[in-house]
């Protein structure tokens, strides 16, 4: 598990982690009332980054990555629909959920 202090760094590196593998990447984040800090973690099972903030700044740069982390997240779902050649695995895939 790697604390990272500078935020352009763990942008970065979380882009790149779901870059890499967006089918197995996760990304989470908690507010501490107790600290009033945001906690972002963003892991593959193999490489674990946490950031933490009390800064209202960084709450908006965050918000960006969530939202590219989702972007890839979302593609490579598509991938995997577009390459299965008929529409039951995805049936099957949404069904379970």
């Amino acid at each position: 598990m790697v604390w990272l202090n500078d935020l352009e760094l763990f942008i970065k590196e979380s882009l790149s982690l779901t870059e890499q593998h967006p089918d197995k990447t996760r990304l989470s984040y908690k507010y501490r009332a107790v600290d009033g800090k945001l906690i972002v973690k963003v892991t593959n099972d193999t490489i674990t980054l946490k950031f933490a903030t009390d800064q209202m700044q960084d709450l908006k740069r965050l918000e960006k990555l969530v939202k590219s982390a989702m972007y890839n997240f979302v593609q490579c779902d598509e991938e995997a629909e577009e390459s299965q050649n008929t529409g039951i695995y995805i049936l099957i895939k949404y069904a379970i959920f």
